[in-house]
């Protein structure tokens, strides 16, 4: 068996980790059997998010994006007895190459599409339809899958993403603070993530305003963009210099081990990384209960809706002056986290790889 990987997202994003992590099992497992190919425009793609806000309709960035994505499609070569498209908004390469799996990280382009290159993205997802074998990363997933598309439930498999437990895992508060120069005496609130409307950004911030009305030290650390709607809320309610903004982070690791809690308010997600990563590193979730979060979760965090300001505002705080609450939370957390890794993540697709294969042979 010789497989490619097929690879259009940089390495810093979610669907980047999955086919990295992904590449660096089946090394191991494959040896030199296995390849990636990854589109490797990373100036075009940090171009695109920067605009992105701005709906790029009438920019040239968006169609540069989308240019650079058609010509990696046609570089890819012909020798293989698997490809792997790790992700559906390649889909269309279904047609083209065979054997075909394609991974279906979300729907989100068909449940709240953001502008062009997700309108596009729809037209391409149709092709999955000629796909040998789909996996979706989450229950949730395929059951948005089969809502919006009209493929064989028969070829759809469920393989969950992982967590890399060497890297996310418990380290000394104290020491991860002062590396990453946040103040000591504070409470810290945890968020990670875009500031696309899914992420419900507006309800996080309103949540913390009102927890710390009751706790004044906590500090809300944001690692991911501003927008100026964002400031402009930030501003009216007087929080100022109370939300703390880190851009452009890779390594995460330090800020699960500095928080006391991540608050994840988003409406709509593929899966989650940022849930499973906490909780590998011990530091207690409040989460929204919507689409694949409880799935990642389970019963190791708070659950609430993600309209409830007031429940996550509560929540913050109990989890700060509750230590009972805290160490339970930790340590169902930590033991949640052992049921995701990516060493079984690849084994499960290496199974698909062997059913297309069989099938191709039967």
């Amino acid at each position: 068996m010789r497989v490619l990987l097929i690879n259009n997202r940089p390495r810093y994003c979610g669907i980047g980790e999955y086919v990295y992590s992904l590449y660096h099992v089946f090394k191991k497992l494959l040896n030199d059997k296995v390849e990636l190919l990854s589109w490797q425009s990373e100036r075009v793609e940090k171009l695109y998010l920067k605009t992105r806000e701005r709906y790029l309709l009438q920019y040239p960035e968006e169609a540069l994006r989308v240019l650079s994505q058609l010509l990696f499609m046609f570089k890819i070569p012909r020798k293989y007895t698997v490809y792997h498209v790790t992700n559906s908004s390649l889909s269309i390469l279904a047609k083209r190459i065979k054997p075909c799996v394609v991974t279906v990280h979300d729907l989100i382009p068909f449940a709240c599409p953001r502008d062009l290159t997700d309108r596009l993205i729809q037209k391409s997802t149709q092709a999955l339809s000629y796909s040998d074998m789909i996996i979706c990363v989450s229950q949730n997933t395929k059951k948005d899958l089969l809502h919006y598309l009209d493929v064989n439930p028969n070829l759809v498999r469920v393989i969950h993403e992982g967590v890399n437990h060497h890297l996310f895992m418990p380290r000394d508060k104290i020491n991860s603070l002062r590396t990453l120069g946040l103040p000591e005496d504070k409470r810290i609130v945890l968020h990670v993530g875009s500031e696309e409307p899914r992420k419900n950004i507006p309800l996080l911030i309103k949540a913390f305003h009102k927890f710390q009305r009751e706790i004044s030290d906590a500090v809300l650390v944001r690692v991911g963009e501003k927008t100026e709607e964002t400031q402009r809320l930030i501003d009216s309610l007087g929080l100022g210099n109370k939300v703390l903004y880190f851009k452009n982070v890779v390594d995460l690791r330090l800020f699960y081990n500095a928080a006391d809690l991540l608050a994840f308010p988003s409406y709509f997600e593929g899966f989650g990384f940022p849930l499973l990563q906490a909780m590998a590193s011990g530091c207690p979730v409040i989460a929204s209960n919507t689409t694949s979060i409880p799935e990642v979760v389970g019963y190791a965090g708070i659950l609430l809706s993600p309209f409830d300001d007031d429940g996550f505002a509560h929540w913050m705080y109990e989890i700060c002056t509750n230590q009972e609450l805290k160490a339970r939370l930790i340590e169902e957390g930590l033991k949640r986290s052992q049921m995701f890794n990516w060493e079984k993540c690849a084994r499960k697709t290496l199974e698909v790889y062997e059913e297309i294969e069989d099938s191709n042979f039967s």
